[in-house]
């Protein structure tokens, strides 16, 4: 019998200022505290002169890899590396054998830069190493985590491979795209989230029903 490898794939959805980051960093925290998910890979390049996240900072590839393979619990990715690259890094890390997990706060501005020129883009782009980790690392113990304001602009593969998704705050066209387009979001559940205030949030499965449970941001 082939060895399963658990690993995580979490959509978190909501308008700014909302918690998702406040959540994100908790989560991480947690996931370090157990060592289930291996290196931490964090893409936090949301503010220029501000770092969100607690771990060791790199911004080179070089820097990354041994970081990676020095066993560091969080690393956290600054300018100038792309998310391509911590990608390629947390991939390259399942491929031999390590469990490794990339978390990117703010996916929508990630795809719309071309992984290859480093330019922006008007359209959706992901790179190589983003649509791997993705689709197929799961089987090799890679974990995605992605933090997103607007649902209409991630790929729909994206939200099809996520296992949980973690919904804040949010209104208008997101919501109405997250229930009837995406599905992540149950029709039943649609004011709930409306109406969901700072640090609450709503947990989904694409597997079972709705829980009709508004939960707080974890201590």
């Amino acid at each position: 019998m082939p060895k399963v490898v658990r690993s995580v794939r979490v959509l978190l959805v909501g308008a700014s200022q909302k918690g998702k980051t406040t959540f994100g960093k908790k989560l991480c925290k947690a996931l370090a505290a157990r060592g289930s998910c291996g290196t931490l890979v964090i893409f936090d390049q949301k503010f220029p002169d501000l770092v969100q996240y607690d771990g060791q900072v790199v911004t080179s590839v070089e820097g990354l890899r041994k970081a990676i393979l020095d066993g560091a619990p969080v690393v956290v990715c600054r300018a100038p590396l792309t998310a391509e690259e911590a990608a390629t890094a947390v991939r390259e890390a399942a491929e031999c054998g390590e469990r490794a997990t990339l978390l990117v706060d703010e996916v929508v501005p990630v795809l719309k830069v071309n992984a290859a020129t480093g330019e922006p883009m008007n359209q959706v782009y992901c790179g190589p190493s983003l649509i791997w980790l993705c689709l197929q690392g799961g089987g090799l113990g890679a974990s995605y985590i992605q933090l997103c304001q607007l649902p209409k602009m991630v790929p729909g593969s994206f939200v099809d491979n996520a296992t949980v998704y973690v919904v804040f705050g949010t209104g208008g066209r997101s919501l109405s795209y997250s229930v009837d387009d995406l599905r992540l979001v149950p029709r039943e559940a649609s004011a709930t989230v409306a109406g969901l205030r700072v640090g609450e949030c709503c947990v989904f499965f694409p597997d079972r029903d709705w829980d009709r449970t508004v939960y707080l941001s974890p201590a």
